[in-house]
């Protein structure tokens, strides 16, 4: 519903001074942050959270739809079909998705990128999880705690 309403403002700019359209847009960021997290929720109590399938399922839904409105390809290359669908904790697989989550808002944030591909692949049981952009690298000054927050997600599996 806030969307919905925060879109239906937007869409009358004659009538929004650029200091609320600003304030309007995080509005709608958050609404759909927030949307975005409890469709996270909901989907780690199913059966499927728990299995690596699952999780890149999930991801690849969440990649169309945080990608669907942006500049921005999503592209999602696994090679998952052709192997045995891989058991998760509750918590690997939490810790999985938002890593990943937290490239794609970077992505979609910051890089400008034409192009996001998320490549999974399991070999000999190892995991591994590519995000690649072609987009405008990273700012030296940037005082965001995502990759840390990923790093820190990442030794938890040991990763």
């Amino acid at each position: 519903m806030i969307s919905l309403y925060g879109n239906m403002i937007k869409q009358k700019k004659e009538e929004v001074s650029e200091e609320s359209a600003a304030y309007l847009e995080k509005v709608l960021n958050s609404a759909n942050e927030l949307y975005f997290a409890m469709k996270d929720v909901i989907w780690s109590l199913k059966p499927e959270a728990e299995s690596l399938n699952g999780l890149t399922q999930h991801i690849g839904d969440l990649g169309q739809r945080l990608f669907e409105n942006s500049d921005t390809e999503f592209v999602l290359m696994s090679n998952l079909e052709s192997t045995k669908d891989i058991p998760l904790s509750k918590d690997q697989s939490k810790q999985l998705s938002l890593i990943v989550r937290e490239g794609m808002h970077n992505a979609l944030r910051h890089a400008k990128a034409q192009t996001f591909k998320l490549e999974i692949k399991h070999h000999l049981n190892f995991l591994n999880i590519d995000m690649i952009d072609d987009g405008v690298g990273l700012s030296k000054k940037g005082s965001g705690e995502g990759f840390e927050n990923m790093k820190i997600r990442a030794e938890k599996l040991n990763g």
